[in-house]
């Protein structure tokens, strides 16, 4: 693949954050340095760069499709009540019968869904009628 200038700032933009952003608001980060990009131009590259495993995509409860730029093993966990991702880093093995029946793993997609603190403390709030 060639290179691209636009890719680039695309995959610095999900690299470079924390936030597991939306298609949107990486546009938003590139279009500050590139004011001429489209939206499309980084629905392109997003796709290309998650189908060469550059990115993660994750969706929300909410259908929001999500970037993460940690292409590492970790778990997500995404709370059903604002729908925000959280990176958990555990050390699992992958499981003794996949190796043992000849599996070859080459990556998993562990997400965990809940409610994040602040959530769970609003919510008891709402049961709790205050």
């Amino acid at each position: 693949m060639r290179y691209s200038e636009q890719r680039e700032k695309i995959l610095l933009a999900v690299k470079n954050c924390c936030d597991h952003p939306t298609a949107e608001v990486i546009y938003s980060r590139v279009k500050a340095q590139m004011p001429d990009i489209s939206m499309g131009t980084v629905y392109r590259n997003l796709r290309l760069l998650a189908e060469m495993g550059l990115v993660d995509t994750l969706e929300t409860t909410d259908k929001s499709l999500h970037y993460d730029g940690n292409t590492e093993e970790h778990v997500h966990f995404i709370c059903t009540g604002c729908n925000k991702i959280t990176d958990v880093f555990v050390r699992a093995k992958i499981p003794a019968p996949l190796k043992d029946d000849g599996y070859h793993v080459t990556g998993s997609k562990q997400i965990i869904y809940g409610l994040c603190p602040e959530c769970r403390k609003e919510n008891k709030k709402f049961l709790q009628g205050d």
